[in-house]
């Protein structure tokens, strides 16, 4: 009778100093020695978030690219067939292979990702075990940005190098250079894409925070919420993430015009017009920016998230001290 009462009766009422307690979340490694062995923690987190995050990155660069760049009828169609050679023929997409880019693609996307998740992680670690702590998100934004912005011109100059020529006659494409306006375009599309993704996301979840929340279930108090959540709406994940995805993805609307219009001038380079450009832009600009969006996903929202855990398990083992403070 009495197990029976007391398995009906309600949870003891949580205070608002216990609910905020309990709704901490688990404070992020900070860096006290910065040694061999926090180096090889970050940057084997840049590897690991860089070869996933490059998959569905590879993908629709090529899907995009090849679009714009006429040699192929549909970025979807691309786009389905690169989905379907990881998924069926993995060796084919991995493994340098005649029939298709996915190989190279992706090797380039790994290793331009691997560098701009190592200059953030080496930055950050840096400042933080020298007295730095305050500066050390601005200093990984910065090394990022600069790593990123270096080795994704190298990265599409090298995919634009294997895109045949607009001309089919024309068999020099390999070899032809491309035009510095191309590499200025694809250098300011990278940095707007970086100010966004460090610099401006903070404000953007300070904004949303203001109309939205999380707050992770509690077993003891499943409908309990903060006073200064209510009439505020619910969100799966914290302000910070929706924050880190949403701010890069709708930048997009404007770097994506730079972006088609560096390939066109590339590929049509020195017969360029505006004509081709308002052609090409009419015909491919709604699609390239909706990829360009889930394809921003991956390389600053998801990867930036695996790499601030994955890299902040790792450093409990690398850099064993007590941590008391939260990132």
């Amino acid at each position: 009778m009495s197990t029976a009462a007391a398995a009906k009766s309600p949870a003891p009422a949580m205070t608002e100093a216990e609910l905020r307690s309990a709704l901490q979340p688990t404070p992020l490694h900070k860096v006290k020695n910065f040694s061999g062995a926090t180096i090889a923690a970050d940057c084997s987190t840049a590897v690991a978030v860089a070869l996933t995050a490059a998959i569905p990155i590879s993908i629709i660069d090529y899907s995009i690219m090849a679009r714009v760049a006429g040699v192929a009828p549909s970025s979807m169609q691309e786009l389905v067939k690169g989905v379907k050679t990881v998924l069926f023929r993995p060796h084919k997409f991995f493994l340098p292979c005649a029939e298709n880019k996915c190989s190279l693609v992706y090797r380039v996307c790994a290793t331009t990702y691997g560098f701009t998740y190592m200059g953030s992680n080496v930055a950050k670690s840096y400042c933080e075990s020298h007295g730095m702590e305050k500066d050390a998100n601005l200093a990984a934004g910065i090394a990022s940005g600069v790593m990123n912005t270096v080795f994704t011109i190298w990265k599409d100059s090298v995919i634009l190098r294997a895109l045949p020529p607009a001309n089919p006659n024309d068999l020099s494409n390999a070899m032809k250079p491309v035009p510095f306006l191309t590499r200025a375009l694809f250098c300011g599309r990278d940095t707007l894409t970086c100010v966004a993704a460090f610099t401006f996301v903070p404000t953007v979840a300070s904004w949303i925070s203001g109309y939205a929340y999380y707050q992770k279930r509690l077993p003891q108090a499943p409908d309990v919420i903060l006073p200064d959540s209510e009439g505020k709406v619910c969100l799966p994940i914290s302000c910070t993430d929706v924050a880190q995805m949403l701010t890069p993805a709708l930048l997009q609307l404007l770097t994506t015009l730079m972006h088609i219009t560096a390939i066109r001038y590339r590929q049509t380079y020195p017969q360029f017009s505006l004509k081709d450009l308002s052609d090409s832009l009419r015909s491919t600009y709604l699609s390239s920016t909706l990829l360009r969006m889930c394809r921003i996903m991956p390389a600053f929202g998801i990867g930036g998230i695996m790499n601030r855990e994955l890299r902040s398990s790792l450093l409990d083992r690398a850099d064993p001290c007590e941590q008391s403070t939260k990132v």
